[in-house]
C-alpha cells in the first residue's frame, strides 16, 4: 500500500518534468498516459480507503513525531478526486484547443 501511495506523489511529478523538458507535442500527447496510471492509482487508494478506513506509514525509520508520515484520509481523498478532476479537464482543454 506504501508503494501505490508514493507511486501517486512521484507519477504527477515525473510527468510535468518529461513535459518541461521535451517540449515535442508527441510526448505532450503522451501526458494522457500518466494521467490514466494516476487515475488508477487514485481509484485504487480511494477502493481501499472505503474497504479499510484511515491508514497512515511512518517514512524513514524515525519516531512518529519526528518522521515522515503519509497517509490517506477523508481530506487525502477529497485532494486526490480534486488533481483527477482538474487533470481530466486540463487534458480537455489541451484537446480542445488544438483541434479549434
Amino acid at each position: 500500500m506504501l508503494t501505490i501511495m508514493l507511486l501517486s506523489i512521484v507519477v504527477p511529478f515525473l510527468g510535468g518534468v518529461i513535459i518541461y523538458y521535451f517540449k515535442n507535442p508527441r510526448v505532450n500527447r503522451g501526458i494522457f498516459l500518466i494521467q490514466v496510471i494516476e487515475t488508477g492509482l487514485v481509484v485504487y487508494l480511494i477502493r481501499s480507503f472505503m474497504l479499510r478506513g484511515d491508514y497512515h506509514f511512518v517514512i524513514g525509520g524515525w519516531q512518529q513525531q519526528i518522521g515522515i508520515e503519509i497517509g490517506v484520509d477523508r481530506l487525502t481523498v477529497m485532494f486526490m478526486l480534486l488533481t483527477v478532476i482538474f487533470m481530466v479537464g486540463f487534458y480537455f482543454v489541451y484537446v480542445a484547443t488544438k483541434i479549434c
